[in-house]
C-alpha cells in the first residue's frame, strides 16, 4: 500500500495579480499500482482515476470528530510535460466491472498529444 499527497495547483489571475491556490489530495494506491506510485519522482504531473474514500473517527487525545477524504487510486497516468515524451506507468488495480480490463488495454503506454494548459488569462476563476 502507498499512500501520498497530490498538490492540485491552480492559478488564477485576480485584481490584475497572479494568485495561486494549492489543494493537497491523498492518493491511496495498492498492490503494483502502489509499486508504481511510489517509483514516480516527486513532483511527476499524474492523472488518477479512482474512488473517493471518506474517513471518519475521534481523535484519541481530544476527543474530536476528525475526518478526510481519500482517492483510492485505479489507475494512474504519468503525463508528459508540454515537450516531452515520457513512458506511462498505466495500471489498473482489480477491476470490480470486466470492461475496465478492456478499457484500460486501449490506454497507450506513452502520453504525447496532452494538451497544453491554457493560458492565465482563459480560465474562468
Amino acid at each position: 500500500m502507498a499512500e501520498v499527497g497530490v498538490a492540485l495547483n491552480q492559478v488564477y489571475t485576480k485584481d490584475g495579480q497572479r494568485e495561486e491556490k494549492v489543494t493537497y489530495i491523498k492518493v491511496v494506491a495498492w498492490r503494483e499500482l502502489a509499486d508504481e506510485l511510489s517509483a514516480l519522482p516527486k513532483g511527476s504531473p499524474i492523472i488518477v482515476d479512482g474512488a473517493l474514500m471518506y474517513e471518519h473517527w475521534k481523535d484519541k487525545k481530544s476527543g474530536d470528530d476528525r475526518s478526510t477524504l481519500k482517492v483510492e487510486a485505479q489507475r494512474i497516468v504519468c503525463v508528459a510535460r508540454p515537450g516531452t515524451v515520457t513512458k506511462a506507468p498505466v495500471s489498473v488495480t482489480a477491476p470490480s466491472v470486466p470492461d475496465q480490463d478492456a478499457k484500460a488495454a486501449t490506454i497507450p503506454d506513452t502520453v504525447t498529444d496532452a494538451p497544453d494548459a491554457p493560458d492565465e488569462e482563459d480560465l474562468p476563476f
